[in-house]
């Protein structure tokens, strides 16, 4: 029969197998559920206003992140864009009045409820012909990256972290 400090040990190394072999987890960002007019169709009459539905809180953090522009990348924006003062997780936009029939591209840069940059073009159409592709000329989508050397070099450091502390976890429970 094996001595109790070497069940110990053995436990630690199947508990460490198990930990290390169950897959990360990621964790959900914010996507867009729906939008009025609906993203990527045409409606007959200009809207008032663009509303984006996201699937979890959100929040603007300039004036600058949000713009409604047409096909020659003129901003169309009736006003400043702002989240719902009854559903966190809905963006408006005021549109200015009388559009003419064309594609017109909502460019967005949120930041969730997990904090990430969320940045997006989506387009959406008025009048009877076909919905274009968004205009991407001076884009939003500069937020962070998953893979920037910043976040890779923190995810480093975070696992080397967490394996020196279960390190010394487990050499304080065998002594």
């Amino acid at each position: 029969s094996c001595s109790a400090p070497m069940r110990r040990l053995l436990l630690l190394v199947v508990l460490a197998a198990t930990v290390l072999g169950l897959p990360a987890t990621a964790l959900g960002h914010a996507i867009v559920l729906q939008s009025s007019p609906p993203f990527e169709t045409a409606v007959p009459t200009a809207p008032k206003k663009v509303q984006v539905q996201f699937s979890e809180p959100i929040q603007l953090l300039g004036a600058a992140d949000v713009q409604v522009v047409d096909a020659q990348g003129r901003p169309v924006s009736g006003g400043s864009a702002q989240v719902s003062p009854t559903d966190s997780s809905l963006l408006e936009i005021p549109l200015k009045d009388g559009l003419s029939d064309g594609t017109y591209t909502v460019r967005f840069k949120v930041v969730s409820a997990d904090s990430h940059i969320i940045g997006g073009a989506r387009a959406f159409g008025v009048g009877s012909g076909p919905v274009a592709a968004p205009f991407l000329g001076n884009g939003t989508d500069n937020g962070p990256d998953e893979t920037s050397a910043w976040a890779v070099s923190a995810r480093f450091f975070e696992l080397v972290g967490l394996g020196g502390l279960l390190g010394l976890l487990g050499f304080r429970w065998l002594v």
